[in-house]
C-alpha cells in the first residue's frame, strides 16, 4: 500500500546561516545597480523566474500540464510553482534543483569570466531562497523509493512511497503526518494562476511607484 509523507519545511535558521556566510561576498562586490529601481524589480522577477522554472520543469515530466499551477500570496511570504500530479524521484530531483543550476551556478560561472558582480549577487540571492529546495534534494537523494506530488497550496512537501519513511530524518524537514494515498486528496479547485487579493495590491503599488521614478528620473 502506497502511503503519503507530509513533511513541514523548516529552514529559517539554514537561510539565516547561508545568509551570513554571504554577506561578506555581497559587501565585497557592492553593486549600486542592484539598490536601483531597475535592479530590486530584476531582483523581483528573479524569484518569479525561479517558480517559472519550477513548473516548466515539472510540467516536462507531468502526463498533464493543467496539473502544474503557481501562485502568488506575498502576505506569507510565498511564491509557489506545484505539480498535482505523481512524479517520480528522478523527475522531482530535477524539478527541484533547476532553478538553482540555470539562476545561481551558470551565473556564477559567467560571472566569475566576465567579472559581473550584479549576476553573481543575483546567483546567490536565488541560492538563499534555494535552501528549500535543496534540503528536499538532500532527502530525496537518500530515499529508496519515493514519488512526490503536491496534494494542495499548503506550504509543505508531500511524498508517497511504499516504504516507511518516517525511519528517515532530515535537518530542515519535519514530518507532519502519514496517511494513504489517493487521488481523492488532490485539491482540484487550486487555480491554474492563483494570486491573492494583497499580492495584486502589493503588486499594482510597486509598478506604480516604479513608473513613477522612471517618469520623474527621465521625463524634464
Amino acid at each position: 500500500m502506497q502511503k503519503y509523507y507530509k513533511y513541514e519545511l523548516r529552514v529559517g535558521l539554514l537561510s539565516a546561516i547561508t545568509l551570513v556566510l554571504c554577506l561578506p561576498i555581497f559587501f565585497f562586490f557592492y553593486n549600486d545597480f542592484i539598490f536601483t529601481y531597475w535592479g530590486l524589480l530584476i531582483m523581483c522577477l528573479y524569484f518569479v523566474i525561479h517558480e517559472l522554472i519550477h513548473g516548466l520543469t515539472f510540467s516536462f515530466f507531468a502526463k498533464n500540464s493543467r496539473n502544474v499551477k503557481y501562485g502568488i500570496v506575498l502576505e506569507k511570504g510565498v511564491l509557489y510553482a506545484m505539480c498535482q500530479e505523481l512524479l517520480n524521484k528522478k523527475a522531482a530531483i530535477l524539478s527541484l534543483l533547476m532553478p538553482t543550476i540555470i539562476l545561481s551556478f551558470i551565473p556564477f560561472i559567467i560571472s566569475i569570466f566576465f567579472y559581473n558582480s550584479t549576476l553573481l549577487i543575483l546567483g546567490l540571492v536565488n541560492l538563499i531562497g534555494a535552501i528549500g529546495d535543496i534540503v528536499v534534494f538532500l532527502f530525496l537523494i537518500r530515499l529508496p523509493d519515493v514519488q512526490y506530488i503536491d496534494y494542495d497550496n499548503t506550504i509543505g512537501v508531500f511524498l508517497v512511497s511504499k516504504e516507511d519513511l518516517t525511519k528517515y530524518k532530515c535537518f530542515g524537514l519535519k514530518f507532519i503526518e502519514s496517511g494513504k494515498h489517493s487521488n481523492d486528496l488532490i485539491n482540484k479547485e487550486i487555480k491554474r494562476l492563483y494570486i491573492s487579493k494583497p499580492s495584486k495590491w502589493f503588486i499594482g503599488i510597486l509598478l506604480a511607484i516604479i513608473l513613477i521614478s522612471i517618469l520623474l528620473t527621465y521625463i524634464p
